[in-house]
């Protein structure tokens, strides 16, 4: 959904309806002329990208099988609930299930800039693209899973040509290690922060209310 705080041109005149809206000037019964875009199940954060004309990046946590992150277009149909990534779902049989799609059947919603399923992780935490001091980082949209802790990044450029999940590896005092050993816990409500202004990244694990900032990458 998006409004204009400063307008009135709702139904209750209490708010403003953005022109660009794709809905914006329909006047037919059922018309909810906030909506922006549509077809997510359970967005998990939005992030823009400001080097690349401001694009939106939202990431939608799947049912069963899953994890998408979208780059959202005004009247963008993401598919849910008859897509889940680039699959199918039989929703009258089995909403746990997918199934491949033909190249005719994908192109009918947006599909996923990119995607992972359930034998990497559980459940997509929403995150950011990097323009600090890290050069490792740069231009790269910084995410996690929320439940295993695991830490990812796209590349990010203006052609968007790489749609590569990547795992980042989590090193203390020089040795490998992860968010759950880190945190003694299995289950890490991972969550990123990033302060657009100082351009500082961190991470942030709910289940022991910790907050880890990133200071070095490689």
């Amino acid at each position: 959904m998006r409004i204009d705080p400063a307008g009135s041109n709702s139904k209750n005149g209490k708010y403003g309806i953005p022109a660009g809206n794709p809905f914006s000037q329909d006047t037919g019964d059922g018309v909810v002329r906030e909506i922006y875009a549509y077809g997510f199940r359970n967005p998990h954060r939005m992030a823009w990208d400001e080097a690349n004309d401001h694009r939106m990046f939202v990431t939608d946590i799947g049912e069963a099988n899953i994890e998408e992150l979208n780059i959202v277009v005004a009247g963008g149909d993401y598919g849910w609930p008859v897509r889940e990534g680039n699959y199918g779902i039989n929703t009258i049989k089995n909403l746990k299930a997918v199934y491949e799609l033909s190249t005719t059947d994908k192109a009918l919603y947006k599909g996923p800039f990119a995607q992972y399923d359930h034998e990497t992780g559980n459940a997509i935490s929403g995150g950011y693209v990097y323009e600090g001091n890290l050069a490792a980082l740069k231009d790269k949209y910084v995410f996690g899973d929320i439940v295993s802790g695991k830490l990812f990044f796209v590349n990010i450029n203006p052609q968007l040509s790489d749609s590569t999940v990547y795992q980042l590896s989590v090193a203390e005092n020089g040795k490998e290690t992860t968010m759950q050993e880190l945190t003694g816990i299995k289950r890490q409500h991972l969550r990123i922060g990033y302060d657009r202004v100082e351009k500082e990244m961190y991470v942030i694990t709910k289940v022991d209310g910790r907050i880890w900032k990133i200071v070095r990458a490689y």
